[in-house]
């Protein structure tokens, strides 16, 4: 076997050691071999793709004859086989004739070998290699180099936390130290390696590691280091000083605290109620699964109410010390659809989608720098689409998977932990209190009020329950929570009957149920006939309820729910929402018989009802209750919405479309509202032709609004579509409402797409149909509109006539969220005047507005186009200041979009004070953040390369890497407010 060494010096030989210099001095036909075995994917590599990296500057005939011209000599070389070919356009090496130790590199890191895979990396890709001719070669080994030289310092950085985990102080310093070697300019890993050097009691390490770096910072770039790594060497030489002082008085040791630099702790898990019984194995097993390297996905699985949920909890709690950025719990249950998958974990991630870009590749970059574990609960029902979570681990090798399920994934990489009942007792010479199903029924009763003497007369039939349910934690909790109306003895007769009736008569039910079903059915039988008939009503319920929902749909008043969660068959959170387990919820479901139908109608009717309601809130600038009220409500939510769309539901639809559409849109959830409004469409579009009068509003309107989803992602042709779509239909029906709304639409899309004439067409029809139906609300949006268009295309005169009407109108109706929105634009009209002192005054009573109004999303906006007039000003002390308080407003509002263009504005006053890597820092997080959509990427690109041809290439570098894994929180911690100086 050929071997290829790219990491670091440049080697290549044969198996018994003899040096192919020959191909060595060969530099072009080297670099094509080593491309054609690292390149990703790696497999077959088109000729023209081939072409266009190493002989771009040829004539294609010549640059064809040099292609052939190399896979000749490489052939010649190597051998005939090892360079192969597929067809008369692809060309190849054969993995199994050439070993490549880039490929190895990446092999093992998949596998979680972290030791084996930095043995590999000696240095970077094709060290010193460079081809003077081949730009777009280059290009790809710098990107190469660079991605490999992350992921070698994320490997260190991932053992050195293992070896701290550990105690092991001199093998988490070894690590440390290899991995901030990797990027030895870069100041967040020094930091990150004093930190660990202090913590494991290498404090002399700590100091000499900051020193070194410290004088290559004076020796090469004339500067120090940051405030914040000094104050980092302050506090540890401060600690160092106390604990050398003498103690005037003993004290009682108490535990450290966090270390300096690490991450924010993420959202804790869900808190238990009760202690954690037994499990002591189960517990074992899998946390030495998430020890080993090559583990990356763990499965608990076992049927329903075995404890999967409680025990994946338990082991994440325990685990949580050995990631960096903690541990996520992600709850299944409300996500209806496999497709719905990358929504609900982006959502588990406290992540915003942005535009243009594929959700699912959005979120495996989000991922991908991540020390993270991910517990997916209830993933049976997403089965079909598990195969996204193998291009998790292929993507974020510091991610790992804890997924609980009632079947195995079957994905690659799977490893499984199968869960049955909780110990009961066999060995009747042992104590019964040893067996945890015993202890977890004792310390239910316990709960309930109820003393029981397990040593005495309940202790046979505690023995019996036990051993019936066969140690399914939720039977027995069931079982138990009886003892307050029955002895234990009559308990077990229940359960005896009810397991008898269940096996004999409910065929369908599959064996793995039988002992729950058991339970279920000996509570529901024991119910009072109010509580019986709600509790199955109650199953009607996705994600929860609120009371009020509960009494208007099932029938249950308070007194009801109370009674219920007394049984353990219903959960109250703290919050005040009320849940029921989901295999409870799919037991009472079956109960349902007749009246499921109706229970959906009345269902659909409530939650579209809602959003009904919420759309009115979102359209008076109630934004944040009725924002929180839909996402609370979400699962529920979609449950009407599809039932909705089943039944055809024209009125339902067009009640619910607006609050639905309002919140998707301010989400970034763009491939759920194109599933839930192209379904919807589908459905109407199927209905008779004859019943266009009843539908066709609601369609109309659903076309428009999948138009909006499509301008959103950029797509204007498709936009352009479904908005005539639209505008056919509403003329047709006589919708002015929404022929004015297509039309408003219609003329952003001529806009964007530069047909000026036709975007003025639509918008000034638009405003007059909105003239003649008297709704000033819209009159002031398209005025707005027309405004900012006069704008663009320089008629300002005309463009602040418009704005001021619409600004006029809105204060009239008090709508303070349109006025902040035409004080913004009548600011920047007066600032391309050169009224500056009148923009001003405008955006500042924008911000009162807004202030007033409690928008946090307006006051960031108020604060932004502040900075952005300080800035053309030239005032960049006060541009900065507002800047920076825009930022941490739009972050905190979860405004990511507006977030991005504040970053890009922010660059222009730190360049003109010489902040040069801080400006490059922040373009280099826009250009490398999933949530930048392709205008804030555009806009940053400009400056992003000028900055690069200032900087010095180890500066450059520094900078990027400093941003690269960085969230827009942390980014918004890191970036302290300045003073407000002119």
């Amino acid at each position: 076997m050929i071997r290829l060494i790219t990491l670091g010096a440049v080697d290549l030989h044969t198996a018994d050691g003899r040096t192919l210099q020959s191909l060595l001095a060969q530099p072009k036909r080297l670099a094509l071999l080593a491309y054609l075995a690292m390149a990703t994917p790696r497999g077959f590599h088109r000729r023209d793709t081939l072409l266009g990296l190493f002989w771009a500057e040829s004539e294609t005939e010549r640059a064809r004859h040099s292609l052939n011209q190399a896979v000749y000599a490489l052939r010649r070389i190597l051998g005939e086989s090892v360079v192969t070919s597929r067809g008369s356009e692809e060309i190849g090496v054969d993995p199994s004739l050439l070993w490549c130790d880039a490929v190895a590199f990446d092999g093992a890191l998949a596998r979680g070998a972290l030791a084996e895979a930095l043995e590999l990396y000696r240095g970077d890709a094709l060290q010193g290699f460079f081809l003077s001719d081949a730009v777009e070669f280059e290009r790809w080994l710098d990107m190469e180099r660079r991605r490999m030289r992350d992921r070698a310092a994320g490997a260190a950085w991932t053992l050195a936390s293992q070896q701290e985990a550990v105690a092991n102080g001199a093998g988490a310093a070894h690590w440390a130290r290899c991995a901030a070697a990797f990027a030895p300019d870069d100041e967040l890993a020094l930091r990150r390696l004093v930190g660990l050097l202090d913590r494991v009691g290498d404090r002399a390490g700590a100091l000499a590691a900051y020193e070194s770096f410290a004088q290559r910072l004076a020796d090469e770039y004339d500067g120090e280091p940051s405030e914040e790594t000094r104050s980092l060497l302050e506090e540890m030489r401060s600690r160092e000083r106390t604990a050398l002082a003498p103690k005037l008085h003993s004290a009682d040791s108490t535990l450290p605290g966090p270390a300096v630099g690490a991450p924010a702790a993420p959202p804790p898990l869900p808190a238990q109620p009760t202690p954690f019984i037994g499990r002591e194995a189960e517990l074992e097993q899998v946390a030495s699964l998430l020890q080993k390297r090559e583990c990356r996905l763990v499965t608990i699985v076992g049927a329903g109410g075995i404890g999967k949920t409680r025990l994946a909890l338990q082991a994440a709690a325990a685990a949580e010390r050995e990631f960096a950025h903690g541990v996520r719990f992600v709850p299944l249950v409300p996500v209806s659809s496999p497709d719905l998958l990358v929504s609900a974990l982006g959502d588990g991630l406290d992540f915003r989608f942005g535009e243009g870009q594929e959700p699912g590749e959005q979120l495996l970059q989000h991922l991908a720098e991540k020390k993270l574990l991910l517990v997916l609960d209830n993933f049976d029902h997403l089965v079909v689409s598990a195969a996204f979570l193998t291009r998790v681990i292929e993507r974020a090798p510091g991610v790992k998977l804890l997924v609980t399920s009632r079947q195995a994934l079957n994905v690659r990489g799977e490893w499984l932990v199968p869960l049955q009942g909780l110990t009961v007792p066999r060995d009747t010479s042992v104590p019964i209190e040893r067996y945890s199903a015993v202890q977890l029924f004792l310390q239910t009763a316990t709960a309930a009020g109820e003393r029981v003497d397990a040593g005495g007369p309940d202790g046979p039939p505690i023995v019996r329950i036990c051993r019936m349910v066969e140690g399914v934690p939720l039977a027995i909790e069931l079982a138990a929570a009886w003892v307050r109306v029955l002895t234990c003895e009559e308990i077990c007769v229940e359960i005896e009957r009810s397991h008898r009736f269940l096996a004999g008569s409910l065929r369908g039910v599959p064996e793995r149920h039988r002992s729950l079903w058991a339970a279920c059915e000996s509570s529901w039988r024991r119910l009072p006939d109010e509580e019986r008939d709600a509790f199955r009503r109650l199953a009607v319920f996705t994600g929860g309820f609120e009371r009020d929902a509960a009494e208007a749909i099932a029938g249950a008043p308070l007194r009801v729910l109370a009674g219920l969660i007394e049984k353990s068959l219903l959960r109250r959170h703290a919050s005040g929402r009320y849940q029921m387990l989901e295999v409870l919820r799919q037991y009472a479901e079956e109960q349902l018989g007749e009246d499921a139908e109706e229970l959906r109608h009345l269902h659909c009717a409530f939650y579209c009802e809602l959003l009904r309601r919420m759309g009115e809130a979102l359209a008076s600038g109630r934004h944040n209750d009725a924002l929180t009220c839909i996402g609370k409500e979400i699962g529920n939510l979609r449950a009407a919405w599809r039932w909705a769309v089943a039944h055809r539901n024209a009125a339902a639809l067009d009640a619910s479309l607006e609050g639905l559409f309002v919140f998707y849109d301010t989400r970034g959830w763009h491939l759920e509202a194109e599933e839930a409004f192209g379904s919807a469409v589908r459905c109407l579009e199927a209905s008779p032709a004859a019943d266009e009068a009843h539908t066709g509003r609601t369609l109309a309107r659903l076309l428009a609004r999948q138009g909006v989803f499509s301008l959103r992602r950029g797509d204007d042709e498709q936009a352009r579509q479904l908005l005539e779509q639209s505008l056919t239909i509403a003329r047709r029906i006589g919708d002015r409402h929404e022929t004015a709304f297509s039309l408003d639409r219609l003329g952003v899309v001529a806009y964007n797409l530069g047909q000026y004439d036709q975007a003025r067409a639509c918008q000034r029809e638009s405003l007059a149909i909105r003239r003649e139906l008297d709704d000033p609300h819209a009159v002031a949006t398209s005025l707005n509109n027309l405004g900012s268009l006069a704008y663009a295309l320089g008629d300002y005169a005309e463009a602040r006539r418009l704005c001021e009407e619409s600004l006029a109108l809105q204060r009239q109706l008090g709508d303070g969220n349109g006025e902040v929105i035409s004080l913004h634009n009548l600011a920047y009209i007066a600032l391309v005047q050169g009224e500056s002192v009148e923009a001003r005054q405008q955006l500042e009573a924008a911000l009162a507005v807004s202030r007033s109004l409690g928008s946090g999303l307006q006051i960031a906006r108020s604060l932004y186009n502040l900075g952005n007039v300080a800035n053309a000003l030239g005032e960049f002390g006060a541009a900065k200041h507002y800047l920076e308080q825009a930022f941490a407003a739009a972050v905190e509002t979860g405004a990511s979009s507006l977030a991005m263009e504040v970053l890009i504005g922010m660059t222009a006053p730190l360049r003109q004070q010489s902040e040069y890597a801080r400006a490059m820092e922040l373009l280099a997080f826009v250009l490398g953040h999933p949530a930048a959509e392709k205008r804030h990427r555009d806009a940053a690109q400009r400056p992003f390369l000028e900055l690069k041809a200032e900087l010095s290439p180890d500066v450059f570098e520094a900078s990027v890497e400093r941003v690269r894994s960085l969230t827009l929180e942390e980014l918004a911690g890191r970036l302290p407010v300045s003073p407000a100086t002119a």
